[in-house]
């Protein structure tokens, strides 16, 4: 995949770009992929991922083709399209990708050309269902040229602020921006303001289903969510499937100390994670490993990682938006950070230190570390 690769470079050069025009000139040229399959579409600032997941496996078990796309990926490209659990083969991807690709009137981002690829082949394989993760937003999300069975909303809170506004309100309307007409729409019980989810399902005359009870655990907030999604489609499904998550959240390893692997990456993701933490080690010291990316509401974060942690390891991850250090050091006022822009030598020594102090070692703040730290780590 050698000159694709170099094709999705410089398209992922091109940064982002929200709008549909893309996406249905695409879709128009391939004979509307989109339109081929019954989907669910999922929104929120977080636990979309894992609640795709978990409902793509919850109807994967009683015997259904299941197609789902993710994103971001932490290994493999491959890992943003599934079906029933096994990755797109790297020569289906690559068929599709130069098909794209071979399109020369349009210059499509990354995140269209992944989304279109998905579409591509949830519709050549005949999915009986696909499960469709907005990347950001929803209104402009390049996802968002579905019709689907179900529309949800997880979450709402601070994230990509740049793109979807300031407000809780104006980040609210841009994911209802996926709520269609006459289509019914569930909301997570962190889904707010309702008054908006609640206006635009009425003007749209879309049955509005809302899960009101709280959680203090986000793993049980997301498989209520699912649970709560799987029962408003019209297939059967398992129950004991909705414990399945995504790697790299909460994911616990036990080496000499314990490491905590979790991609969260802004202030509410990163309250719920410390939450928790509490809850499963209580009193444990903590020192974390962090990268971040540029377009991410880095001050508060930081002050949240910051007064949780005993020291702050900042690193750079190797992407394109990745945060410097030194930028990410700015915004800090504690004294305990230490600045090491290499991911691998800056691992290696945070853990030999939290192995010194016996602390936990938490490893957090974006997907684009977590490969080459379980690559560290043997887990693959």
């Amino acid at each position: 995949m050698s000159t694709i690769s170099k094709l999705l470079d410089r398209a992922e050069e091109r940064g982002i770009k929200l709008g549909l025009e893309n996406m249905h000139r695409m879709d128009a040229a391939f004979g509307s992929p989109s339109a081929a399959f019954p989907s669910v579409h999922i929104a929120g600032t977080n636990g979309k991922g894992s609640v795709a997941t978990k409902i793509a496996a919850a109807m994967h078990y009683p015997g259904l083709k299941v197609g789902l796309y993710t994103s971001p990926h932490i290994s493999s490209l491959q890992e943003r399209i599934q079906i029933n659990g096994r990755l797109i083969p790297e020569a289906k991807l690559e068929e599709h990708l130069t098909s794209i690709f071979g399109l020369n009137f349009i210059r499509p981002t990354f995140f269209e050309i992944t989304t279109m690829a998905a579409l591509l082949y949830f519709a050549e394989e005949k999915v009986d269902l696909a499960i469709l993760e907005v990347g950001m937003g929803g209104r402009l999300d390049a996802t968002n040229i579905v019709t689907p069975l179900l529309s949800v909303i997880t979450t709402i809170d601070y994230d990509h602020t740049r793109y979807l506004g300031t407000t809780l309100d104006t980040i609210a309307q841009e994911k209802a921006g996926i709520i269609k007409s006459n289509i019914p729409v569930l909301l997570g019980p962190n889904a707010q303001p309702f008054t908006v989810f609640y206006s635009t399902a009425k003007e749209k005359n879309a049955p509005l289903h809302r899960i009101q009870k709280s959680f203090s655990d986000f793993e049980v907030e997301n498989r209520a969510i699912a649970k709560r999604a799987c029962e408003l489609l019209p297939y059967p499904s398992s129950d004991e499937a909705l414990e399945i998550q995504p790697p790299c959240r909460f994911e616990v390893i036990h080496k000499q100390i314990p490491i905590v692997l979790d991609v969260a990456h802004n202030p509410a993701a990163f309250r719920a994670l410390f939450q928790k933490l509490e809850s499963q080690f209580p009193g444990q010291p903590i020192r974390a490993l962090v990268a971040l990316s540029a377009d991410k509401e880095l001050e508060p974060s930081l002050a949240l990682l910051s007064s949780h942690t005993s020291t702050l390891h900042l690193t750079q991850a190797p992407f394109p938006r990745a945060a410097p250090v030194e930028s990410l050091a700015s915004l800090i006022q504690s004294q305990s950070v230490i600045l090491n822009p290499d991911l691998s030598s800056a691992f290696d020594e945070a853990y030999q230190m939290a192995s010194q102090r016996e602390e936990l070692l938490l490893v957090t703040g974006t997907f684009y570390i977590m490969d080459q730290i379980k690559q560290k780590l043997s887990l693959f």
